[in-house]
């Protein structure tokens, strides 16, 4: 499965969170990935889990989430508390959370 069919997989509520063991490790390194599970309502914590560790570092990607979640407090501080030290003081990390 590529990466295409699995996002339309989510989108036709065929792909969630029972799945996630199954999809190759490659997925949780792409931003448009794991933003559509977000924007599909997948668990938070589902999700996270499984996110790359690189891509807690990936100032696109912070930024992508911040716009999506910044709206929701509990959620935002959750993918802050992920978040690489050095992005934290970035300052438009700093300027997106205002």
């Amino acid at each position: 499965m590529t990466i295409e069919e699995a996002i339309d997989k989510i989108l036709d509520s065929e792909l969630d969170e029972e799945h996630y063991s199954e999809l190759p490790a490659e997925f949780w390194k792409n931003e448009m990935f794991i933003i559509t599970c977000l924007e599909n309502d997948h668990h938070i914590d589902a999700v996270f889990n499984y996110v790359d560790q690189s891509m807690w570092s990936n100032k696109k990607f912070i930024l992508s989430l911040i716009e999506l979640l910044k709206t929701n407090e509990w959620q935002l501080e959750v993918a802050l508390n992920k978040v690489g030290p050095k992005l934290k003081k970035d300052k438009d990390i700093i300027k997106a959370l205002k």
